[in-house]
């Protein structure tokens, strides 16, 4: 059980059982949960006790154990250069990072959007937009990789761990399950990932 820093158990195997999640272990022994609706629970994750107890990490690499940090393909910005982890509180964005993210050559991609959440812990958004260089970036699936909010930077709306850290649980992304287009368009140098 994971706890947050007032002491409150943080059940995440409860919010993942009342979502009707689907626990997975491959031949393999990689561990996930499946999902008929998968942002509807990273919404529940990150609004889960006090705001943003946990951080979101995705990419199309199935890992298994620690995620080791690396320099994000975001070489623009400063930001980007950081050998570190990179994560999200934002369940649509890390989706999309989950279809796009991880090693190989995955083209530029645009992220535009802000993340809104009321007094009532309910998520929205403004703006969403979602472009990758071409159609063949998107994956079929991808993994987010849940952490506990602990010893990560927040830096320019992302945060970033300079060790390796290892998820609470992982979260198994299907195309179908993106709900929000995605444009194919060239993308200047400068807008790659914006926040």
């Amino acid at each position: 059980m994971v706890t947050d820093a007032n002491g409150r158990e943080l059940d995440l195997i409860g919010i993942f059982e009342k979502s009707h999640g689907r626990e997975c272990v491959d031949v393999d022994g990689f561990a996930y949960w499946e999902f008929d609706q998968p942002e509807k629970v990273l919404e529940q994750v990150v609004t889960e006790g006090e705001m943003f107890e946990f951080v979101l990490h995705g990419g199309t690499n199935r890992i298994n154990g620690e995620i080791i940090p690396k320099t994000a393909k975001d070489l623009i910005r400063e930001q980007g250069r950081r050998l570190a982890i990179y994560a999200t509180n934002n369940p649509a964005k890390v989706m999309f990072w989950a279809l796009t993210g991880g090693t190989g050559d995955r083209g530029r991609k645009e992220i535009g959007g802000r993340l809104k959440i009321d007094d009532d812990k309910k998520i929205s958004y403004e703006n969403l937009r979602f472009v990758v260089e071409n159609k063949s970036h998107v994956r079929e699936m991808g993994w987010v990789y849940i952490f506990e909010n602990s010893g990560w930077e927040y830096s320019l709306g992302e945060y970033l761990s300079y060790e390796s850290k290892t998820p609470v649980a992982i979260i198994k992304i299907n195309r179908n399950d993106f709900k929000y287009p995605i444009e194919v368009a060239p993308i200047a140098r400068e807008n790659i990932q914006v926040k």
